[in-house]
């Protein structure tokens, strides 16, 4: 796990740090940027896969409507549906991330 802070930069800042430490760190532990893993390859040469929480709960929760991704009650209603436990106050950014991480995040 990595948890890092950068003053005035956004998400795609530090997604581009990211992406510059990953490549480094293959680089000078493997002396390469493609890795294997669990019997892939994982080419860290090539551009990262950028996509929010949001897009692939679109493509990974049935039911899900675009419309509502941030409407708290319905993201409960769903993660009921899956019997995914939650709190009664946790917010949307919550709700999703509890969704994500059940469906979506294998993937």
């Amino acid at each position: 796990m990595l948890e890092l802070y950068q003053a005035y930069a956004d998400y795609r800042d530090l997604m581009d740090l990211v992406e510059t430490l990953f490549r480094g760190l293959a680089d000078a532990v493997l002396g390469t940027r493609v890795v294997r893993y669990q019997g892939r390859d994982h080419d860290f040469a090539a551009p990262f896969r950028r996509v929010t929480i949001e897009r692939l709960l679109l493509d990974h929760v049935p039911g899900l409507d675009p419309a509502r991704l941030r409407d708290a009650g319905h993201l409960r209603r769903l993660l009921d549906a899956r019997g995914v436990p939650h709190e009664p106050a946790q917010g949307a950014g919550a709700l999703q991330l509890a969704l994500f991480d059940a469906c979506a995040e294998h993937t």
